[in-house]
């Protein structure tokens, strides 16, 4: 009853709009910019919170870091100023915030930490993911309503008819069992959908589950695949290599830049990976390790086959 009353006059959840595809992206990249937000834990920092330093280097690639009345704190903002003898290297990095701007001498009175070796953003790969789990979502939610009724999609030709297909439709999707009493129902033409076009539901829940896991690996955290009876070892752990170097570059970085800030303002800012996605893949390297293991040659084997015990 709590979530009910609470919700009841942000969300209508028996309206169907409530798990359309704005709906079901929304919820996705919200969910998994937090789960990024998550991927290191800084320590040190006082007076702000952790995502006032992730929020940066997540959706802008970069992070300034300079002093605000007196107290160390980040920022977003870009390269400007001259460029110097590399490309797409700046000496200045323009800041700013609600109530303040600034252009700042990078080295000198600014400190820039960036996201990765060539300074990218996650955004693109959280709207990327965050596309694909709500098309899914969607799709598996249109399959369920879709399995209800097997007469096809229905057509109308008047306004009438259409706001009557449209009671019809909010009836079936919220799972009602009811007589249609309106008259323009009458008039409204079923086309069957294509043959082939049904797909089964546990393909839907398959594929999200697939693309979580993609998200993680793509991030460089290693998680649990099912492994299919024609997969061998070696190309489960092809892509170990590349999940490592993602995050370990993504670490590398906000070391660097957490030592430049203890450097240039006296601080003892510090940054690890979250001690739970540490603990996962050291539960996964533990696992790749005993399955490589190599049998004991004193080791005795059971032939099934000869019935020897």
């Amino acid at each position: 009853m709590f979530v009910e009353s609470t919700l009841k006059n942000i969300n209508d959840p028996l309206r169907p709009g409530s798990c359309s595809y704005k709906q079901m992206y929304s919820y996705w990249i919200n969910t998994l910019a937090e789960r990024c937000m998550r991927l290191f834990v800084w320590d040190g920092i006082e007076k702000f919170p952790q995502k006032q330093i992730e929020r940066p280097l997540l959706f802008n690639g970069s992070c300034g870091v300079t002093k605000f009345r007196k107290v160390v704190t980040p920022f977003f903002g870009m390269y400007s100023g001259e460029p110097t003898v590399f490309y797409d290297t700046w000496g200045s990095y323009t800041i700013n915030s609600p109530i303040y701007t600034a252009t700042k001498t990078v080295d000198k009175n600014i400190v820039v930490i960036e996201n990765n070796a060539c300074r990218n953003a996650l955004y693109p790969l959280i709207h990327k993911y965050a596309c694909m789990l709500a098309q899914t979502e969607v799709s598996y939610i249109v399959a369920c309503v879709n399995s209800r009724k097997k007469t096809g999609i229905p057509v109308g030709s008047t306004t009438n008819s259409i706001a009557a297909i449209k009671a019809y439709e909010s009836d079936v999707y919220n799972g009602h069992i009811g007589a249609i009493n309106d008259p323009a129902f009458s008039g409204v033409q079923f086309i069957m959908p294509p043959s082939g076009s049904e797909t089964n539901l546990k393909d839907f829940i398959e594929a999200r589950d697939n693309l979580l896991q993609d998200f993680y690996c793509d991030i460089g955290v290693k998680s649990t695949r099912a492994k299919k009876g024609n997969m061998i070892a070696e190309e489960i752990n092809s892509n170990d290599c590349m999940l490592l170097l993602n995050i370990s570059d993504m670490l590398s970085c906000r070391k660097a830049g957490a030592e430049a800030v203890n450097k240039m303002f006296g601080t003892n800012w510090t940054v690890d990976i979250a001690p739970e996605i540490k603990k996962i893949m050291e539960s996964e390297e533990n696992k790749d390790d005993n399955s490589q293991r190599p049998v004991e040659n004193n080791q005795r084997t059971t032939d099934v086959t000869s019935g020897d015990v």
